[in-house]
């Protein structure tokens, strides 16, 4: 096998699949559910992961069709809203992901992978959440 051969084989492209950790939700950062309760309102936490597409840029999240938040490589953030139905996506340049419908309670968190890829684009998706 040839210099070249090895060195091919080194450089390999990284494979473009997503896969949400399954230790994902350890990695949120805490919320007093207390607080949380009392405000009356419901918690959209976001994380973003590492992927290959669009690493340098921020990603813009909308809820019902207003950006509420830029947000930056392998950060997170929290949104409240107001109890009911909600449309959830998240936009980068002329990518959007699909839309993801929630149903947000009072006092409840509800948590959210977000990346892209070059294979499927946009992703927005929806993890457990918690009382």
């Amino acid at each position: 096998m040839g210099f070249l051969d090895k060195l091919g084989q080194m450089l390999k492209a990284h494979p473009d699949t997503y896969l949400p950790a399954a230790n994902l939700l350890e990695r949120f950062d805490p919320v007093d559910g207390k607080e949380l309760e009392e405000s009356g309102e419901a918690m959209l936490s976001f994380l973003r992961e590492h992927c290959i597409r669009g690493n340098a840029r921020k990603f813009r999240i909308f809820l019902d069709d207003r950006e509420v938040y830029r947000i930056g490589l392998d950060a997170q953030c929290g949104i409240l809203c107001p109890p009911g139905f909600h449309r959830l996506y998240v936009k980068l340049d002329g990518l959007t992901s699909p839309v993801v419908n929630v149903k947000a309670e009072a006092g409840r968190r509800y948590y959210f992978s977000i990346a892209c890829t070059m294979e499927a684009g946009m992703i927005l998706h929806p993890l457990t959440d918690s009382p």
